[in-house]
């Protein structure tokens, strides 16, 4: 399948946007068609001969990329530029053509752990087995991680990927009314599942239910995340899983 790659990035200058620009490096091969960075400019952020520089410094290569470029939206983020700039330069209704969104997270809060982890979970679950991500998406509209399966806070629609990484399929996606998007700060978030239903969204790692799951949250965290670095592999389905999740922590931390 034909692989693409849209990407927004607001370079403030702090080591977070180091660690995107890293794991974006570490999985660039995959895509194998187009790719596409689309740069905020604006007060407080770096120039974009600075940011091309970054890129290199973290081996990112900008010759690999088309690089547009946007003003700075603070409040919407990267809506505007999301469904402005980076799905018209996608645009296709071919059925054997993908493309995976996903920006540079955590950057406006460096010193968060929690949103670290966070960013680092959805590059690996999101990027590191596309032969599986290619099945889902000749069969589902689209595919992510940690999806929601509920109306949650800020995203009062029946389900989403929360952090906003995600791939789709771009017949299925083009063929919708895809210039339609809420012109907010959560607009990109709640843009598939205005488009689609939850029975075409797959899951490729870590399906969630819980009355309210934060992933700001280092109790969450606590209760999801084994000590080895890796997820607890069943779904999070409130008090019960809460009470194995617990036993299994303390159980693994005590065979160390």
């Amino acid at each position: 399948m034909k692989r693409n790659l849209i990407y927004h990035v607001a370079p403030i200058d702090n080591p977070m946007l180091d660690f995107n620009l890293k794991m974006l490096a570490r999985h660039l091969d995959i895509f194998n068609h187009k790719r596409v960075i689309n740069v905020a400019q604006g007060e407080n952020l770096l120039s974009l001969d600075a940011f091309l520089e970054r890129a290199r410094c973290n081996g990112l290569d900008p010759e690999r990329f088309e690089i547009t470029t946007s003003e700075n939206h603070p409040i919407h983020r990267e809506t505007a530029a999301f469904v402005g700039i980076l799905l018209p330069r996608v645009q296709s209704l071919d059925p054997e053509e993908i493309t995976f969104f996903a920006h540079a997270k955590g950057i406006s809060n460096p010193s968060s752990v929690e949103s670290k982890k966070w960013a680092e979970y959805m590059y690996r679950y999101n990027l590191s087995d596309i032969p599986r991500v290619e099945r889902a998406l000749r069969k589902y509209a689209c595919a992510g991680i940690f999806k929601i399966v509920q109306p949650f806070t800020q995203i009062q629609l029946p389900w989403h990927y929360p952090g906003t990484f995600f791939w789709f399929n771009n017949a299925r996606l083009f063929s919708k009314d895809w210039k339609k998007i809420e012109m907010s700060r959560y607009g990109t978030e709640r843009y598939l599942p205005r488009l689609f239903e939850s029975g075409e969204a797959y899951c490729l790692a870590y399906a969630l239910r819980y009355p309210y799951l934060d992933l700001y949250d280092a109790d969450i965290w606590a209760k999801i995340e084994r000590s080895d670095g890796e997820l607890y592999p069943f779904r999070w389905m409130g008090p019960l899983s809460e009470w194995v999740n617990r036993f299994l922590h303390k159980r693994q931390r005590g065979a160390r």
